[in-house]
């Protein structure tokens, strides 16, 4: 470990600026601990510089640079946020110019488009901004033709979307941030229009344009439906077409690598690079030459797919590689992986909390280390059972850095996953090999028409293959682990690395440390859900879902038993918790009643119980109304006489107004979900 530290100076740079990224992601900014950290780091230099102790001095001096890189990370964390304006106009409606950054996204009802903001004017001022935003317009053909580049002036208000408060739901608004997006807005067809487009010279829009070009070739070929999707996800890094089955299919094979365009992808374009230009290493210049075209013809490539992020990140670490050998200095591999890393997190912090930087990293380290220990498990002299196994052991190691990752953020394993790197990695390359030779002659009949046939009907066995894995029994494992597990699972994982190095009693003793905390965290977990009593209210204006958990019964109240389960999932899942009783919403009567932790709960969800002549008000501790019903006095007038009210966010704006005002005249405490999150009630006595 010493010598791995010592020899791989960026990787120590790298943990340092990470950890600063991360304290700022994780804490948020303080000026005092920013600038105590510096003064320490200030203080251990002017130290360094005046001992005479020389081991002593590298010591010190190995610290105080760690500690500006960690305060460097931190402020480059505070700027990256501080630069966002979290409240456009404070809300409010206004005219904003925009100009779109990409071409649009067809969505089911609208048209998605990024676009940065130029200028926002009201009745009262115009002020110049520069941010970024993204925007769903009305669906239609106006709105389907515009270009990256494209102008608009639009009336709309773009806010931050708010936390819905679900427990252990996505954080749409921090994903935003990160990506450094200041709002969101609905524009109807009658609020926009095209006041110009941006014809200055733009290396982006150029490299956007491009692959729509590319993707138009595609299209004339007639290559549709999943097969265009996956082709040019795979090929171009074009992934607004893939479909939401289409996807899920992918990742519960655990083979949603294959339609992401990074490290995969980029090497396999590498290794053919390195492979056709092999006839150049006969000579020293020619080995260098050999080399640069490999870096310019892998730019190439992340510019004909649009120069997205996740193909520049790995473009970018083949080509700190390739620059190794053009001049003659080889170095340590892990070095160059880190160098990559650190240069790519200085140019955008909020990099660090991608899960596809994450993956990539990971998985490549993992690759490089494991693999070749893995493959000297077996030596076969058939070349067939030769390449099978290098591309098992290739499976093996990547899922080893991976596999941790994909459990913390998506809760499932994949558990054909070898099965499904057997399909789609050599498909993949199969299907790059067969897609530039396209690109290369589609302009010649008979031949084009030949090299699309193949390349459809490629794709068609590819997702065919991998669709029936989806469907094998047991085909994921689904599970839950939090932040200190994740950490003890890559503790344990580093430990053996250099257990297979080298075997040390301290090696063992962290590796047993680690699984011991892993299982005492599962453990504590399981134990103290055991009695975690609570009833959830969800906010979801579509769906209406009520989760009653009591003593180990799990029931669920919905209108929408699958939109309810994505809802719930992680939840469920998170808190160990049994598979629910689904209860559908009564819409014959309108209600339904429970009690929870002692007090009763009804839930009002249909106009129907206004058919009904009731001879006394019911007296109820919560009354729950749902978006079914249409706001009248007569519901507290002669049905009910609540102590609370909780509002659904399926009930609409202006119902929302009504009950919260008849609420306040009868003095009774009013929650609304879709202002406040959604409402959760733990049971007395639970932590």
């Amino acid at each position: 470990m010493r010598d791995f530290i010592a020899k791989n100076v960026f990787f120590r740079l790298f943990i340092a600026l990470a950890a600063g990224i991360a304290s700022f992601g994780w804490f948020g900014w303080s000026a005092i601990v920013f600038f105590a950290i510096v003064i320490v780091a200030v203080g251990l230099s002017l130290f360094y510089l005046f001992t005479k102790n020389r081991l002593q001095s590298d010591v010190v001096f190995g610290v105080a640079v760690m500690l500006l890189i960690f305060s460097f990370g931190y402020l480059l964390g505070y700027d990256f946020y501080s630069n966002i304006p979290k409240n456009i106009a404070d809300g409010k409606a206004g005219f904003f110019e925009v100009e779109l950054s990409r071409y649009p996204i067809e969505k089911q009802k609208s048209v998605l488009v990024y676009a940065d903001l130029l200028q926002y004017s009201d009745s009262t001022a115009a002020s110049r901004i520069n941010d970024k935003v993204v925007l769903y317009l009305q669906k239609d053909s106006r709105a389907k033709s515009l270009q990256s580049g494209d102008r608009l002036l639009i009336y709309t208000s773009i806010v931050l979307p708010s936390p819905k408060g679900n427990p252990d739901e996505f954080d749409y608004r921090e994903h935003l941030l990160r990506k450094g997006i200041c709002g969101t807005g609905y524009v109807d067809s009658s609020s926009w229009k095209l006041i110009d487009s941006n014809k200055n010279f733009s290396i982006i829009r150029l490299a956007q344009h491009s692959r729509m070009r590319l993707l138009d070739i595609l299209k004339s070929m007639n290559i549709t439906g999943d097969e265009f999707a996956v082709i040019s996800a795979l090929t171009l890094g074009y992934t607004d077409a893939i479909s939401p089955e289409l996807s899920e299919s992918f990742s519960a094979t655990g083979a949603s690598h294959v339609l992401s365009v990074s490290g995969l992808h980029v090497g396999v374009i590498y290794v053919m690079l390195g492979f056709l230009l092999a006839f150049l290493d006969k000579k020293e210049y020619t080995k260098r030459i050999k080399w640069i075209l490999i870096i310019i013809t892998l730019w190439f490539y992340a510019f004909i797919t649009g120069l997205s992020p996740s193909v520049c990140r790995a473009v970018f670490m083949f080509s700190v590689f390739a620059l190794s050998k053009v001049f003659d200095r080889p170095s340590s591999i892990y070095n160059n992986i880190f160098l990559s890393a650190f240069v790519l997190l200085i140019i955008n912090p909020m990099w660090l909390f991608n899960v596809g930087f994450q993956l990539s990293y990971s998985a490549l380290l993992s690759i490089i280390y494991f693999q070749p220990k893995i493959e000297k498990w077996f030596t076969f002299d058939n070349r067939p059972l030769r390449y099978v196994w290098t591309i098992t052991s290739l499976s093996i190691a990547a899922q080893i850095g991976a596999a941790p990752l994909c459990i913390y953020y998506f809760h499932r394993f994949p558990n054909y996953f070898l099965l499904s790197n057997f399909v789609g990695v050599p498909f993949a390359g199969i299907i790059i090999y067969i897609d530039v030779a396209l690109f290369a002659f589609y302009k010649i009949p008979f031949i084009n028409d030949i090299v699309s046939f193949l390349l459809i009907w490629c794709t068609r066995a590819m997702n065919f293959l991998l669709n029936t894995i989806e469907h094998f029994p047991f085909a994921t494992l689904q599970s839950w682990i939090s932040p200190l597990q994740l950490i003890s699972i890559y503790v344990s994982i580093i430990s053996l690395g250099f257990l297979s190095y080298k075997v040390k009693f301290k090696y063992i003793t962290v590796l047993l440390v680690s699984c011991i905390a892993f299982f005492g965290i599962e453990i504590f977990n399981k134990i103290s859900n055991i009695d975690s009593n609570e009833l959830v209210v969800f906010n979801d204006n579509k769906c209406d879902a009520i989760n009653i958990l009591n003593n180990g019964d799990n029931k669920l109240i919905t209108n929408d038993i699958q939109a309810s389960k994505q809802l719930t999932d992680n939840f469920w899942l998170h808190g160990n918790r049994p598979t629910p009783t689904y209860i559908g919403l009564d819409t014959r009567l309108g209600i339904n009643t429970f009690e929870f932790d002692g007090k009763s709960f009804v839930v009002v969800s249909s106009d129907s119980i206004y058919r009904y002549k009731a001879n006394y008000k019911l007296v109820v501790d919560y009354l729950i109304i749902t978006g079914g019903v249409y706001a009248s006095h007569n519901l507290l007038r002669h049905y009910f006489h609540p102590s609370n009210i909780i509002l659904a966010a399926s009930v609409s704006r202006k119902n929302q107004r009504l009950f919260r005002r008849i609420a306040e005249e009868r003095n009774i405490s009013c929650y609304s979900v879709a202002h406040r999150g959604a409402f959760r009630l733990p049971a007395k006595g639970n932590s």
